[in-house]
């Protein structure tokens, strides 16, 4: 009986700046969402993804290893440092600082 040959599977990444790139958070007082899409000049944009709550106790702003990120639910979204404080203050939402230990 000849038994399989089983080879392991090496995992490679690359990750790179891409340009174009845009997230759109939107509330109305009560839901709140982030819409990510690609966008290239006036083409019709790409959506790549994106985050609903019907309730805003479920965003928060926070601040890990040096990297803002924006969760609703349980999606994260990277933002840069210059702009979490008015996403914070459009969506009303908690802004957690990680300590470092």
């Amino acid at each position: 009986m000849s038994h399989p040959i089983i080879k392991k599977i090496q995992r490679q990444t690359f990750t790179t700046l891409v340009r174009n790139v845009k997230l759109n958070v939107w509330t109305d007082g009560q839901s709140c969402a982030a819409h990510l899409f690609f966008q290239r000049g006036d083409q019709t944009p790409t959506p790549v993804a994106y985050a609903i709550s019907h309730t805003s106790d479920r965003c928060r702003l926070q601040k890990a290893q040096d990297q803002w990120s924006l969760w609703i639910g349980s999606a994260a979204f990277e933002i840069s440092e210059k702009d979490y404080q008015a996403i914070a203050d459009l969506l009303g939402c908690a802004v957690v600082q990680e300590v470092a230990a």
